[in-house]
């Protein structure tokens, strides 16, 4: 989707010698995944901004974004079609945060949920890159160090009866338990 714009500027790059030929697709892949995590960022504040919710839709995607960098998830093959998805899902869950509150039991039950994911599932790998054991070990510690400071972030929400706040958390950390476990799925189905 920004493919082509990234290849612009990673080969400027190259071009004024800032960077080596062999680590223009690096840059590529980092141009491209800052494209769209602002495209998606622009997307969602402005969803929020129609529904007046602009804090929470701002805090469930950085909170989704921090999870979802680091312990990775479902793919699909085309870089369009995942975009799309993704914001399907993001302004579902928008929608969500402004249309149903999450009880508490069901908060409580989501955030044991995700302590088992993280602990038990995460990274996950996508099938196409090649993670080293150290890499794996660091991302997971990366997903426990981010969870915890969420979880920390959710109680100071809980302190000051911020409930719309605490709401967009768990609606992140929903999104990001089903694309976790898609991601799982996704990677039995392919290895078989």
């Amino acid at each position: 989707m920004f493919s082509r714009i990234s290849y612009k500027l990673a080969n400027s790059l190259v071009k004024e010698n800032i960077i080596k030929n062999e680590d223009m697709e690096l840059y590529k892949i980092g141009y491209i995944c800052t494209f769209s995590f602002f495209l998606h960022l622009l997307i969602v504040m402005f969803t929020g901004i129609l529904l007046t919710q602009f804090f929470e839709s701002t805090i469930f995607i950085l909170f989704f974004y921090l999870l979802r960098i680091c312990a990775g998830g479902f793919h699909l093959k085309n870089a369009s079609t995942c975009f799309i998805f993704t914001i399907f899902l993001e302004m579902i869950s928008n929608l969500a945060i402004k249309s149903f509150l999450i009880n508490t039991i069901t908060t409580k039950l989501i955030i044991l949920i995700m302590l088992v994911v993280i602990f038990c599932f995460c990274p996950v790998t996508n099938k196409a890159s090649v993670d080293t054991l150290k890499k794996k070990r660091f991302r997971f510690i990366l997903c426990i160090i981010i969870y915890l400071i969420e979880l920390t972030m959710f109680c100071v929400f809980f302190l000051l009866k911020l409930s719309s706040f605490m709401n967009a958390v768990v609606y992140a950390w929903l999104l990001f338990l089903l694309l976790n476990i898609m991601g799982q799925v996704q990677n039995k189905i392919s290895v078989n």
